[in-house]
């Protein structure tokens, strides 16, 4: 090949090479970096509620890291307003337990990550969430080293949706429920005590372990209607009749008389009325369909001790009766 032609050849092959690169340059794409704002993506939602009117709707929203946040929004408008809540915590997720049946005991604590339960009154006028301490709140009380017992603690939050503001807040809650028809009633169940030496041992629903038997405290039950409250104490369990209009509530007394299975009528103020008083364990109450009459189990402290099943009638004022005077152990 003559020098001239081999040079335009050399110059040809390196004109397409170049082209070529460049070409293969433009194709390959630019890896993006990701930020914050496409972690939106993998946000969870949860806990969704409607208001019995259909008006407002609320959630939580649970991001992979960082805080959540309580969501509540007005359908008819669009509008919302969100309240930041203790995000998704840096373990494991947690297999979520078992959604509470209204009227019951709803803890109050969150597992961490989640905010707690959301309730509306049956009048839709109050909404009712669980609102935990935020990131930065938790890691400048360690900062400052604060005990663990005294870290913040989440708060019950009580919302107005007219006003679309948080009206009240309430610490140290064991549980809290909203019951009842019309405007209804918020129950707020305090922190139990430290377990005294009354001889009473009854928990609604299940018997209690061996030692000393759970401690009561203020169950406070607030009237939306009047917004008063009336105050049981030394509850140390409660659940709402399906109708709203009754709690069953299992006391421990300062007395063996004042101690036991009672029910109180909503709206009624503090008045209750015995099922059965006196030491000992209650154990699997069961209604029959209607709520019209409720049997369950009872130990006294015996030696050896006697499990009896009794039977109580909710149109009476009676006290409940002994059914069967001695079951044998199991």
């Amino acid at each position: 090949m003559p020098p001239t032609s081999a040079l335009r050849f050399c110059c040809a092959v390196l004109t397409f090479m170049t082209a070529a690169g460049t070409a293969f340059g433009q194709a390959l794409p630019v890896k993006k970096v990701l930020t914050h704002a496409d972690y939106e993506i993998w946000t969870a939602s949860s806990g969704f509620k409607l208001a019995p009117d259909g008006k407002t709707f609320a959630y939580t929203l649970t991001p992979p890291e960082g805080d959540g946040a309580i969501v509540v929004r007005t359908l008819g408008s669009g509008s919302e307003v969100r309240f930041a809540t203790t995000g998704k915590p840096p373990t494991p997720d947690i297999t979520p337990a078992t959604p509470p049946v209204p009227g019951t005991e709803t803890p109050a604590t969150p597992t961490a990550g989640s905010s707690g339960p959301i309730l509306f009154s049956p009048d839709s006028k109050w909404l009712a969430f669980t609102q935990g301490p935020t990131k930065e709140t938790l890691d400048k009380a360690k900062a400052e080293k604060t005990k663990p017992d005294a870290l913040p603690k989440p708060t019950l939050a009580l919302y107005d949706v007219a006003t679309g503001k948080v009206v009240s807040r309430v610490e140290k809650l064991r549980s809290y429920a909203i019951v009842g028809e019309g405007a209804g009633f918020l129950l707020l169940h305090h922190e139990a005590k430290p377990p005294d030496d009354s001889a009473l041992a009854a928990v609604v629903g299940s018997a209690l372990p061996a030692g000393k038997p759970a401690g009561g405290s203020d169950l406070i039950v607030r009237n939306f209607a009047d917004g008063k409250d009336v105050t049981f104490p030394g509850v140390v369990s409660f659940a709402a009749t399906k109708d709203g209009k009754q709690l069953l509530l299992t006391i421990t007394g300062a007395t063996p008389e004042k101690s036991g299975l009672f029910v109180a009528t909503l709206g009624k103020g503090t008045v209750l009325t015995t099922v059965v008083s006196g030491p000992g364990k209650m154990a699997n109450l069961t209604w029959n369909e209607e709520q019209t009459k409720l049997a369950f189990f009872h130990a006294d402290p015996a030696t050896p001790p006697k499990n009896r099943v009794y039977l109580w009638q909710r149109d009476k004022a009676d006290p409940a009766v002994e059914i069967v005077p001695n079951v044998p152990a199991g």
